[in-house]
């Protein structure tokens, strides 16, 4: 009865005049549901199965306690029973709530206490019985059916999702799904990050990124990017309705960790796409820019073709005597000797070699105490030495490599970048040009420049394959005669 008066009576009810007026409680009815509730139901059950042991009694409760803590602890049961008893003249909405468990605790004195009066009941004389059987299932039943007010639903919370780990997250901004395409750059590509970061819309052309990866990315959600292993790194982000953009960056500034992956959180490493004026998308970032085709240029500025410098072919190494010169196109020169395979030698001037002479031939890298480094051929002979020189090792008596002041980064025939640049003397200052330039050097040798040019970004895999920043092709002759 105290369980009817409850769920039907004072739930939501106000208290009299005289004691205020205010609504009774919520949590006091509550939890007086929670501790009666399960007692009455032990009880109806044992009352409906015709409990007349203290064996069934205990079964009784143990089974009410199991389905009460069941309900209160999976929403999913919870949900089906109330889906179940929609089709009924009573139906429930359930509640879940995992400390309505605490009502258990009256179970064992229900046990204790009940279990005694049923005893005696069912010493009781027969008479009766039918009668309280009777009355008690259905009021029992009422009782035990009660449930409050729905309650008024809730605004649904915006979904949560985890963070992940990553550098600079791209975010969804739109309303509806995208199709993104992402690309890291070629593990094969070297880059100079302060150039690249200063123009990564010029320097990277779309070649020097690898296979994209296609993503479907949910309005709202974030797809994390992780930093290469590069100390700046770079990936070329493609959707349909936007240009190609590229988002780039230092290590330093945007380090590993964990990021939201939701647009919802705002976050200096969130990089959102969104439409511009409702017509077409961008990305939104301090890391973002467009990706450009090079500038076209002319005269100084121009970059010679990747295959139309210096080069010579392998041959064995040591003294050999010449027994001919030929001249070959695009400025090269085999060289035949009395033994051993020929040697073809491309350079911008005539070798000043003679047939009949014997030459030492030395093929090395050389590493200069800058750690810049060459690859070299030396042609040596009792009067002359050639020296041909491919990298980033400065000439004696050079001083550094400066881009060309107006000179755009240009894309050569391996997709690199390349800018053209000016050698500085170490004593004078005095500046000459890139490519064609010559110059007799303090030291008394004769410079003749075939490439002087920055390289901010360039693949390993395509020649010149030049691992910094600075290129330099060259071409020293030196008198050894007079050499000291």
């Amino acid at each position: 009865m105290l369980l009817v008066l409850n769920d039907h009576l004072l739930k939501g009810a106000s208290l009299p005049g005289w004691l205020g007026g205010a609504h009774v409680p919520a949590w006091l009815t509550g939890k007086l549901s929670d501790f009666v509730g399960p007692v009455v139901a032990a009880a109806l059950l044992a009352v409906v199965l015709a409990v007349r042991t203290r064996r069934g009694w205990l079964l009784a409760h143990l089974a009410t306690a199991t389905g009460f803590a069941a309900i209160n602890l999976s929403p999913w049961l919870a949900r089906w029973i109330e889906a179940w008893t929609a089709s009924t003249p009573m139906p429930w909405i359930i509640t879940v709530d995992p400390s309505d468990v605490i009502g258990l605790i009256a179970l064992p004195l229900s046990y204790v206490i009940l279990g005694h009066a049923s005893a005696r009941q069912a010493r009781a004389t027969k008479l009766w019985r039918p009668l309280a059987r009777g009355i008690a299932i259905p009021v029992s039943a009422l009782a035990c059916m009660a449930t409050s007010a729905p309650a008024e639903p809730l605004e649904p919370s915006p979904p949560s999702f985890p963070d992940a780990f990553g550098a600079v997250a791209l975010g969804n901004a739109t309303d509806q799904d995208r199709l993104i395409r992402v690309r890291p750059l070629r593990e094969s590509v070297v880059v100079d990050c302060p150039t690249m970061l200063a123009d990564p819309s010029h320097t990277l052309p779309r070649e020097l990124f690898a296979s994209a990866t296609t993503w479907s990315l949910e309005a709202g959600r974030a797809l994390p990017l992780a930093n290469s292993s590069r100390m700046c790194t770079a990936y070329l982000v493609e959707s349909e309705g936007m240009p190609s953009m590229i988002l780039a960056w230092y290590r330093f500034n945007f380090e590993d960790t964990w990021i939201p992956s939701t647009t919802a959180l705002p976050n200096r490493s969130l990089a959102l796409l969104q439409e511009v004026n409702g017509d077409w998308l961008s990305l939104v970032h301090e890391t973002a820019s467009f990706l450009r085709p090079a500038e076209p240029t002319s005269g100084q500025c121009l970059v010679a073709d990747a295959g139309s410098g210096l080069d010579w072919s392998d041959s064995a190494i040591g003294l050999r005597e010449i027994t001919d010169i030929k001249s070959a196109p695009n400025d090269c020169y085999e060289f035949r000797f009395a033994s051993g395979s020929d040697q073809v030698i491309c350079v911008p001037i005539e070798p000043p070699f003679a047939i009949g002479e014997q030459v030492q031939v030395t093929q090395a890298a050389l590493v200069g105490a800058d750690l810049r480094e060459a690859d070299t051929l030396e042609v040596r002979s009792a009067t002359t030495s050639m020296l041909i020189a491919r990298g980033n090792l400065l000439p004696p008596g050079t001083s550094r490599v400066e881009a060309l002041e107006g000179c755009p980064v240009q894309h050569d025939e391996c997709n690199s970048s390349v800018r053209q640049a000016r050698l500085l003397l170490e004593d004078s200052g005095e500046v000459f040009a890139t490519a064609g330039q010559s110059v007799e050097l303090p030291s008394g040798e004769e410079l003749h420049l075939v490439r002087v040019q920055q390289m901010p970004a360039h693949d390993l895999e395509c020649a010149p394959a030049a691992t910094s920043l600075d290129y330099l092709e060259y071409l020293l002759i030196q008198d050894i005669t007079e050499a000291p």
